[in-house]
């Protein structure tokens, strides 16, 4: 096993450098130095440095030696896109939470196939760190680390620990589990389908579609891309239903107001008849002072 490894076909730069290096070397000194020969050593130094500079790259990303958990301690993504479009039943609205997605081809349950676990914890407006397990996966890159649904939700379970979990398609995520697990697992996770639709007026969309709407850059590549969507439509959906809420209690204020000021005036008496009742009150003073003359 230990030979196969030394003979692996990504070290036949670095083999034939260095042959290239011994044999430039030796004829350097028995041609008495000839400076052709020192710079072309020079030049295979050089060689020898970029095949060795991929062969480290290679060795630090090899995913057999990243953490399925890493510290990413950035401002979460949030573009606020969000507008009440009708009564909404409000859903509990957490300051600190974990976005979690399955990353798959459909939202069909029964025939998605679902590649990864991502999952990101928020503290507040900062994502601080993150969970992303391959499923079954054949993609050489993560062919070596890949596990089961079941080991990866095991995985989250303990990540998440007791923080509120928002997911993308609650129903999907719940029966795609109880299939693949053969268990009846009861998942009360916060979803952001159906807030989108409450806010967008988006429903059982991609999730790349919700990413296109918020106008969220630069997730192509970002392997966390559903997690940190999910997370930015719940964001969206805090504020935007914490405005909502402001401006109905501001109007409602302002209706009490107009309401109680009109009432005021209802039963305020006209000047009008403060005089009449004035030159009555006089009249009548007038008559007494006569008759008891």
């Amino acid at each position: 096993m230990k030979i196969n490894k030394v003979l692996n076909m990504k070290y036949i730069f670095i083999y034939l450098f260095l042959i290239l290096i011994a044999v430039f070397t030796k004829e350097y000194y028995k041609s008495g130095k000839k400076p052709e020969l020192g710079y072309s050593i020079v030049f295979l130094l050089m060689g020898l440095s970029i095949a060795a500079f991929y062969i480290v790259k290679d060795m630090i990303y090899n995913p057999s030696r990243m953490n399925y958990r890493n510290i990413i301690m950035e401002k979460a993504l949030f573009n606020h896109r969000g507008n009440i479009l009708k009564e909404v039943d409000s859903v509990p609205l957490h300051k600190d939470f974990i976005a979690l997605y399955l990353g798959r081809n459909s939202e069909d349950p029964y025939g998605a196939t679902v590649s990864s676990l991502q999952a990101v914890r928020y503290k507040g407006t900062r994502m601080v760190d993150s969970l992303f397990v391959p499923i079954e996966s054949r993609d050489p890159l993560y062919e070596k680390y890949s596990l089961s649904i079941g080991e990866a939700f095991a995985k989250f379970i303990k990540f998440a620990d007791t923080m509120p979990v928002v997911t993308y398609n609650q129903p999907f995520m719940h029966t795609y589990i109880n299939i693949k697990l053969d268990k009846d697992i009861q998942l009360t996770y916060l979803d952001a389908m159906k807030m989108s639709k409450d806010i967008y007026n988006m429903y059982n969309e991609p999730i790349k579609k919700l990413t296109k709407h918020l106008r969220l850059i630069n997730l192509e590549k970002d392997r966390l891309a559903g997690a940190k969507t999910v997370g930015a439509i719940y964001l969206d959906y805090m504020y935007t239903l914490t405005v909502f809420k402001a401006k109905e209690k501001k109007r409602l204020q302002k209706l009490m107001k107009e309401k109680s000021g009109g009432g005021v005036k209802l039963f305020q008496i006209p000047a009008k008849s403060k005089k009449s009742i004035q030159e009555s009150k006089e009249q009548i003073a007038e008559t007494e002072h006569v008759s008891g003359n």
